[in-house]
């Protein structure tokens, strides 16, 4: 089983270009931050890893993944 929980509640998700009705900057359509976290899963993988924690670009920690 191949588990991933990502948390896309923080900027670096959110696109700076578009705000929903209420001004908030609403997520990312391309999904660029996702791409890249996914891209990492791959390469860990590659390696032999099974699991970790998942960072994105500014240092945070944001979810996990882990495949058994």
């Amino acid at each position: 089983m191949f588990k991933v929980e990502i948390k896309t509640g923080g900027a670096v998700f959110r696109s700076e270009h578009m705000v929903d009705k209420y001004g908030d900057y609403i997520l990312d359509h391309h999904a660029y931050e996702v791409r890249i976290i996914l891209k990492n899963i791959v390469k860990l993988l590659s390696a032999g890893e099974t699991d970790g924690k998942i960072m994105d670009s500014n240092g945070n920690k944001v979810g996990w993944w882990s495949y058994e």
